[in-house]
């Protein structure tokens, strides 16, 4: 597929790329945990198990921490929505109850973003960026879990809440702002029979060093071919990732985001309470963001 995205004129063949060795790689390694949020048991100990693998396959291992680790993804979080709604503003006026009650939900918290906030976040990226260059000339790949939780079932209702999933989801959600290649791959099973995963980040344009680690995974251990048990009924989400109880309409955030709505002529109905905890969690991410100063892009448009 990359090579079918990367096009004919491209000279890298990802293909062919997996059968050359590995040589000298070294290993960044973080938990890469929002501030507050610890690992679950079973993906630390799942990860735990990842590192030797590595060192066996001739890896050195270095600890680093991520830099600007939150406000990044909070600079992520804001820029995603944002854009996700202007694309389906429209389409959300006239059609509200055809999108998915999460999905809807999401992408309407884009609606209450500012131009100063976004920009903000802009920035933030810039710097992040910035500094991953210089991270990366002393690591060559980045190891982390994937997600902070097991990987989290959905009952009937689909009611697992944004702000706590997106602090599990943290690791993904703050490469997605970089530019950088990363990798997913099975880390094994919980004891519940939930998936694991390992992530794998590289400096921008290092996909093929990515992908020839993801294939020595697969060849040392058997994750990838572990299954998860079949479904028996409508299971509860586990507690780490279950769903708040929604505010009440009354409330001064669900009040502030159905008149965000309404200015654009956009009627949520019964998900009014629900946009609350969206609005909460839009207003968690720009604290984040604010607090965190991008240094030397600030600096370089300060009087």
């Amino acid at each position: 597929m990359l090579d079918a995205i990367a096009g004919a004129a491209s000279p890298r063949d990802y293909l062919a790329g997996l059968a050359a060795p590995l040589g000298p790689v070294r290993v960044g390694v973080t938990s890469a945990t929002l501030p507050g949020v610890d690992l679950d048991p079973a993906v630390a100990a799942a990860f735990d198990e990842v590192l030797p693998v590595l060192r066996a396959l001739g890896m050195t291992m270095v600890d680093v921490s991520l830099p600007a680790f939150a406000a990044t993804v909070a600079a992520t979080m804001l820029t995603l929505y944002t854009e996700a709604f202007h694309l389906h503003e429209a389409t959300l006026r006239e059609r509200w109850d055809d999108y998915g009650r999460s999905t809807r939900q999401r992408i309407a918290s884009g609606a209450f973003s500012t131009g100063a906030e976004l920009v903000r976040a802009r920035w933030q990226r810039e710097d992040t960026r910035h500094r991953l260059d210089r991270l990366f000339d002393d690591v060559d790949v980045m190891v982390s879990p994937a997600m902070t939780v097991p990987a989290p079932r959905l009952g009937p209702e689909e009611r697992l809440d944004r702000n706590v999933t997106g602090r599990a989801a943290g690791a993904l959600r703050y490469w997605n702002a970089t530019g950088c290649p990363a990798l997913v791959v099975p880390m094994g099973l919980s004891s519940d029979g939930l998936p694991l995963s390992l992530q794998l980040a590289a400096r921008h344009g290092n996909e093929s060093l990515l992908l020839r680690i993801g294939v020595a995974l697969q060849r040392e251990t058997d994750w990838h071919r572990r299954e998860p048990p079949p479904a028996g009924g409508s299971a509860a989400a586990p507690a780490a990732v279950d769903a708040p109880r929604p505010p009440s309409d009354g409330d001064a955030d669900v009040v502030a985001a159905v008149a965000a709505l309404d200015r654009l002529d956009i009627h949520p109905g019964a998900d009014r309470a629900d946009l609350g905890s969206a609005y909460a969690a839009y207003r968690a991410d720009v604290e984040t963001l604010l607090a965190q100063a991008p240094a030397h892009r600030l600096a370089a448009v300060a009087p």
